[in-house]
C-alpha cells in the first residue's frame, strides 16, 4: 500500500480555542452601573474571520447534526454573579442565530457561555446500531440561576466520554464555547461562534480494481474515549501550504497517553463497492485527542505519526490491510474534519491521501461538513 497526503487550506488564519480568552479583562468602571441593551448573534462559524469577510462564503454543514437545536447563552459579569441564563429552543437546525437582545450591565467584560444540543446528543454503538445512554456531562444548567455565582470550575472539569471500541456521538452534536466580551454604555452587538466538541471522519472510497468488492469494515487507532465539554487552552495556528500546528491544547490526563484506544465500525451485512464506483461513507463523530507516538517517527514536512487508519475487504477474509498512518494528522482538536479517499487497485490494494481541514476555513467537496 502507498500513502499520500496533501493539503487544502487555501488561506492564512489564526483561530483561538482558549476558553474565556477572547479579550482582555476590563474591570468595571468604578461607580458606574450603567444599563445598556446588548444583542447577541451566534453562528457554527467565525463571521467576524478575515477568511468568511475576503470570501463571503463559508462551508455549510453536511446535515442537521452539525447544527444547532438548542442554545444557551449565559453571560457572566467580571464578579462571578450570573446576569442571564437564557435557554432557547430553536424549533429547526440553524447554523446562524441572531439577535438575541439582554439587559445587561455596562462598561465591563462579560463572560459569554454557549451550549448548543444539550440532552440531545446520543452515543451509537457501531456494533449493534442501538442507541445507548449517552456519557455526557450530569449537569444541571438550569440551575445556574441569575445572581448567583457561576460554577466556573464545575464547568470546566465536565467532560464527555465514549467507552467501547465500536461507540460514537450521534444526534445533535454538542457544541460549546465561552467568549470574553467588552460592553460599552451606548447600545451594542457582537458576533460569537460557537464549537462543535467532535472531530468528524469522512472516507470516500473509489473501487479501481475492476470487480465488485464488500467492505467489511474500518479503524482509527488512538483516539481518547474522553474531552472536555468546554475548549480547555486550545490554539492552533493554520498557515498557507502548511499542515495545522498545535500550540496549547489541554485533554483530559490519560497519564502518558494511557486511555487511548482503537475505534472500529462494521459494516453487517457488508457495503458492497461495484467495480469503478466512488461511495460515501456514512460520517463518524469521535472525541478531540492529543496523542503523542514517540516511536512512529514523523511523515511528510516533519509531521509525527501519531495516528493511523486501516480498511477491511470481505474478499481477503475480512482482515484488516495493513495500518497506515495519516502522515497530516499530528493532532485532533475538535471541530476538525478528517477525509479520507481511499482507493482499492489491482489485487485488493488500498492507497489514500488523506486532508486535514478546519470547520470554515476551506471549500472541500459536498461531504465536507464539520
Amino acid at each position: 500500500m502507498t500513502r499520500h497526503a496533501h493539503h487544502v487550506i487555501a488561506w492564512f488564519a489564526i483561530l483561538l480555542i482558549a476558553g474565556c480568552g477572547r479579550t482582555s479583562d476590563e474591570e468595571p468602571i468604578p461607580g458606574d452601573s450603567v444599563l445598556t441593551n446588548f444583542s447577541i448573534s451566534v453562528s457554527l462559524f467565525d463571521i467576524s474571520s478575515p477568511v468568511t469577510r475576503a470570501s463571503g462564503n463559508y462551508t455549510a454543514a453536511a446535515n442537521d447534526r452539525e447544527k444547532m437545536r438548542t442554545l444557551r447563552i449565559i453571560v457572566v459579569r467580571p464578579n462571578g454573579k450570573v446576569e442571564h441564563n437564557r435557554f432557547l429552543d430553536l424549533k429547526a437546525a440553524v447554523e446562524l442565530y441572531q439577535d438575541e437582545n439582554f439587559r445587561v450591565t455596562a462598561n465591563e467584560t462579560k463572560r459569554i457561555y454557549l451550549i448548543a444540543n444539550e440532552g440531545l446528543t446520543t452515543v451509537k454503538n457501531g456494533l449493534s446500531e442501538d442507541a445507548v445512554s449517552p456519557r455526557l456531562p450530569d449537569f444541571d444548567f438550569n440551575a445556574i440561576t441569575e445572581g448567583s455565582l457561576f460554577p466556573a470550575e464545575d464547568v470546566a472539569a465536565l467532560t464527555i466520554g465514549l467507552t467501547g471500541g465500536s461507540e460514537e456521538l450521534d444526534g445533535p452534536l454538542p457544541m460549546s464555547e465561552c467568549h470574553r466580551v467588552w460592553v460599552p454604555a451606548e447600545n451594542s452587538s457582537c458576533n460569537l461562534f460557537i464549537t462543535r466538541a467532535a472531530v468528524k471522519f469522512s472516507v470516500l472510497i473509489t473501487n479501481e480494481s475492476g470487480r465488485a468488492l464488500t467492505l467489511a469494515g474500518l479503524a482509527i487507532d488512538k483516539m481518547l474515549r474522553q474531552e472536555y465539554y468546554l475548549p480547555k487552552n486550545a490554539q492552533y495556528e493554520i498557515r498557507e501550504g502548511n499542515v495545522r500546528e498545535i500550540t496549547v491544547y489541554d485533554v483530559p490526563s490519560t497519564g502518558d497517553n494511557n486511555g487511548y484506544y482503537t475505534f472500529k465500525r462494521t459494516y453487517g451485512n457488508g457495503v458492497t463497492l461495484m467495480a469503478g464506483e466512488k461511495k460515501n461513507l456514512d460520517p463518524i463523530y469521535l472525541l478531540e485527542g492529543k496523542y503523542s507516538d514517540h516511536t512512529a517517527g514523523t511523515g511528510e514536512n516533519g509531521v509525527p505519526l501519531n495516528y493511523s487508519m486501516n480498511i477491511s475487504l470481505a474478499e481477503v477474509g475480512g482482515e484488516p490491510q495493513k495500518n497506515e498512518y495519516l502522515t497530516n494528522l499530528p493532532q485532533l482538536p475538535r471541530n476538525t474534519h478528517v477525509v479520507v479517499h481511499a482507493i482499492i487497485r489491482g489485487n485488493s490494494e488500498i492507497s489514500w491521501t488523506v486532508d486535514v481541514v478546519p470547520y470554515g476555513q476551506a471549500i472541500l467537496e459536498p461531504i465536507f461538513g464539520l
